[in-house]
Formats: C-alpha cells, sequence, structure tokens
C-alpha cells in the first residue's frame, strides 16, 4: 500500500489538519487526570467550582457577601463590579478563585507542552466567553506569570475576536480563499458545549485577500445546553436559524446590503483621507490641496 502520510488533504475535507493558513498539529487533547480530563480542571465550569467553594467557606463563619443567588447565575458583569468597587471580602472571593483557576490552568499547560505534538510552542491564544470578563483576563495574566515563574516562556494571550463571534469568522480560514471569489459573504456555524452559533459572515476579499477582514454581519445564539435536545430536535432548531439568517440576507439585499453599504463607507473613507469630496458632496482638507491633486490625478 501506498504511504499516504505527505499527500494533502483533499479541499474542504472534514477535520483537515492542512488548512490554508496553518497546519493543525494536534486538537481535543483527552490527557486524563485523577478526576477525569485534564483540561476539564481549567475550564468555565470549573472555575464557578471554585468560586462556590471560596463563598462555602464565608458561609461557615458568616455571611455570604454574594447573597442567595445560585454561582452559576452570577453574571460576569456583576463579578467584575465586585472585584472593582464591590465589598473587600466578595472580592477575596474572587481573587481567590481566579488564583486558583491560574494555577489549574497552569498545571494543564506544562502538561500539555511535554506531549511531542506540543514541543516548540512559543504562544497559546485562549478563547471563550469567560475573557469577556475582567475576570478572566486576570486569571490568564495570572497564569502566565505562574509559568514565568517555571521558566516555561510562553506567551499567553485572548483572541482579539469578540467570542460570540471568533469561531463564525474562523470557518472562513477552512478553505483557501479563491473558492469564495464571486461571494461577498457565507453562512458558517459553531456549535459548542453550552451554546450553537449560527452567523452571516462578510467576507470582505477587496480590503484583504487573506480574509484577515471576515467579520461577522449578524449572528443568531441558542443556549442549547439549557434545552438538552435530541440530535434531530438540534438539527431543526439549527436549519431555522440558518433560515432566519438568509432571509435577513435577502432584505439587506434590497436595502442595498450589508456588503455594498460597506464598500461606500470604505470608499467614502478613502476619499476623505485623500482630500477628495466624499459621499455626501463635502469636500475634507484644504480646497488648494485638493485643486492640485484634482490636476495631478487627471489624464494627460
Amino acid at each position: 500500500m501506498a504511504d499516504t502520510s505527505t499527500i494533502s488533504p483533499t479541499i474542504g475535507a472534514h477535520g483537515a489538519k492542512r488548512l490554508p493558513a496553518v497546519e493543525v498539529a494536534s486538537y481535543s487533547l483527552e490527557l486524563r487526570g485523577d478526576e477525569g480530563f485534564l483540561g476539564d480542571n481549567a475550564n468555565k465550569s470549573a472555575f464557578r467550582a471554585m468560586l462556590e467553594n471560596w463563598r462555602k467557606v464565608l458561609r461557615k463563619h458568616g455571611e455570604d457577601p454574594f447573597g442567595d443567588e445560585p454561582t452559576e447565575e452570577i453574571s460576569k458583569k456583576t463579578l467584575d463590579t465586585l472585584l472593582k468597587e464591590g465589598d473587600p471580602e466578595a472580592a477575596g472571593v474572587l481573587h481567590g478563585a481566579i488564583e486558583e483557576f491560574a494555577q489549574e490552568l497552569a498545571l494543564v499547560i506544562s502538561q500539555f507542552v511535554k506531549l511531542k505534538s506540543w514541543r516548540g510552542v512559543e504562544r497559546l491564544a485562549i478563547g471563550g466567553g469567560f475573557l469577556e470578563a475582567r475576570v478572566g483576563e486576570l486569571a490568564i495574566g495570572r497564569t502566565s506569570v505562574i509559568l514565568k515563574a517555571q521558566d516555561m516562556d510562553i506567551g499567553i494571550q485572548p483572541i482579539h475576536h469578540v467570542p460570540h463571534e471568533a469561531g463564525l469568522i474562523g470557518a472562513v480560514h477552512l478553505a483557501p480563499s479563491w473558492m469564495f471569489k464571486g461571494f461577498d459573504a457565507i453562512l458558517a456555524v459553531d456549535i459548542g458545549g453550552t451554546n450553537m452559533r449560527a452567523g452571516i459572515v462578510a467576507l470582505n476579499l477587496k480590503r484583504a485577500a487573506d480574509l484577515s477582514k471576515a467579520e461577522v454581519k449578524k449572528f443568531e445564539l441558542w443556549r442549547h445546553a439549557d434545552d438538552k435536545p435530541k440530535r434531530d430536535e438540534a438539527v431543526e432548531r439549527l436549519a431555522k436559524m440558518l433560515d432566519k439568517l438568509i432571509g435577513a440576507a435577502d432584505k439587506e439585499d434590497d436595502r442595498g446590503g450589508w456588503i455594498d453599504r460597506a464598500r461606500r463607507a470604505e470608499s467614502s473613507r478613502q476619499l476623505d483621507e485623500q482630500g477628495f469630496p466624499s459621499a455626501d458632496g463635502a469636500a475634507r482638507g484644504d480646497p488648494h490641496d485638493q485643486q492640485a491633486r484634482h490636476h495631478r490625478s487627471a489624464p494627460q
């Protein structure tokens, strides 16, 4: 049998490791610890469990500064407010949970980098809704400090896209950009353990051929973890989400479209920067300079 280890995967193959911009060396690691998968010790649910344990400590000695609200229902906004200007003990509880979480995340990373597929890793980009809050950012910062103290020179930073949009934008990088020529946008789906997202992603190929300017124009979000649907129910709900987005795109096309408006705005911005009249007819820059520029741009 011929050796196929060096043959590139078919374009668009499901689960392909070789993508246009990157090569996927490893994913979905299943290292086990004492209480299950190691990675589960440093996720959003784990942080909530740590926060609850610290709340229990205070309940044994008096009043819980968080009140009667269940830990899993405390919003990220509330956590951030308590961290900045809330009760000192409440902030102390949060700092305790942040430290514990950071220690666990640092342990997970230190175990992952021992694997062959992770050797040579220089930087980690961490995503997820947890990072939308200041609490999450502090946890990542503390993790970075812990790793440096262990002489592990690995950079850690949160993804710069909004968590609800990051996976949708990532979908456009699963195929080479030439496959999208003639199209302005795609429908993308991101299915996570808690949420299911579907969105319209504008490609913006004229702004960046490498798809680095792709952006989500509209998306639908379903927290499927609350409903615990069966497979067929989930597929049906997803189909409805996509149908709704298609309808929204059709309406936008009738009004000029997200894409066309974005192009007009970009053209207007470029004209403004050059000192030419903008789309609304108002001139920008010095009028004498404008005349000189118009003259220079005239055909010879």
